[in-house]
């Protein structure tokens, strides 16, 4: 750099060196989206040597933050649209940048469920949803074994007939937004 002062017919000039540091370049992708619970991986794609990193991984996140370069199987207790912002600093020159992106987590369903078993096969069995209802998600439920009808995609089915006793295995498996939870029980049902 040089500057140079003029001024009554005299000139001074004086010049010196000075460094410009680069700035690294903050940049991620990811895995997401994902459901609460699942596990979401960060990879960095920006500066990746010299530099150090902070990453925040926002609301309902564990954890919360971290500094590895590409963070793996970070989970949401919550669902909604979360911001993740990531700081990459060059370890020499303290040269700092800063990417944000928005991210989706779906809700992981809660599959569980109560009957009306143990019954006789010859008594109709209920089975209500005590898990997550609403309209926004779909149910399949496998009777097991003897069972008529076999299966059902209602939220709770009754009448279900057994044709045979024994220890029959129910699963209702509970789906939406591309998450999915399942709870499997055993009932009784009395031979006639």
């Amino acid at each position: 750099v040089t500057f140079t002062v003029s001024g009554g017919g005299c000139t001074q000039t004086t010049t010196q060196n000075i460094v410009v540091n680069p700035t690294p370049t903050a940049s991620f992708s990811s895995t997401a989206p994902q459901c609460t619970g699942t596990g979401v991986d960060f990879t960095n794609t920006g500066t990746s040597s010299g530099v150090s990193y902070l990453w925040n991984f926002g609301a309902g996140a564990t954890p919360a933050t971290s500094t590895d370069q590409n963070p793996v199987g970070v989970t949401y207790s919550s669902s909604g649209t979360k911001t993740v912002t990531l700081v990459v600093t060059d370890t020499l020159s303290g040269c700092s940048a800063t990417a944000s992106t928005t991210i989706n987590i779906n809700q992981t369903p809660v599959a569980s469920f109560t009957s009306t078993a143990p019954q006789c096969s010859s008594v109709a069995i209920d089975f209500t949803n005590t898990g997550s209802t609403g309209g926004s998600w779909s149910y399949s439920w496998n009777f097991g074994q003897g069972a008529n009808p076999a299966g059902s995609s209602a939220e709770s089915p009754t009448g279900i007939m057994y044709s045979s006793g024994g220890t029959k295995t129910v699963t209702l498996t509970v789906s939406g937004a591309g998450c999915t939870q399942t709870s499997t029980q055993t009932i009784d049902i009395g031979a006639t």
